[in-house]
């Protein structure tokens, strides 16, 4: 019986959010590859030498936003799925990021329960 690959995530926020994600993550599923930046500038360099299942970004980033991220991954790759899981919740900020190429969109906390459920659904 063949082993089942991990999905490898990339989770970029703050450092609190990337521990808490990921120890929900760990606690729910053992096949996950997990990591968490807290810069969004650390994320393009890991982009450039890793391959990711997913991407989960904050919407509001320093320096480079989620919304900017989103579309320097589209450039170059179209089908690797990003979850936007954000404090951003207007109606219009969702539609911005699904139209640059965002796949899902939760808001924090109120879609908490909804995220491993997207994540495994996602990756």
């Amino acid at each position: 019986m063949e082993k089942q690959k991990n999905s490898k995530i990339l989770y970029v926020d703050t450092a609190e959010c990337c521990e808490m994600v990921g120890l929900m993550l760990f606690q729910e599923t053992r096949n996950v590859d997990f990591v968490g930046l807290s810069s969004s500038e650390e994320a393009l360099k890991s982009i450039e030498f890793e391959n990711f299942d997913l991407f989960i970004f904050e919407y509001n980033l320093p320096k480079i936003s989620g919304i900017e991220l989103c579309r320097s991954i589209r450039v170059t790759d179209s089908q690797t799925p990003i979850l936007f899981y954000t404090v951003i919740a207007d109606s219009f900020d969702r539609q911005i990021a699904l139209h640059n190429g965002v796949t899902d969109y939760l808001v924090k906390p109120d879609d908490l329960n909804k995220l491993i459920f997207t994540i495994k659904k996602l990756s």
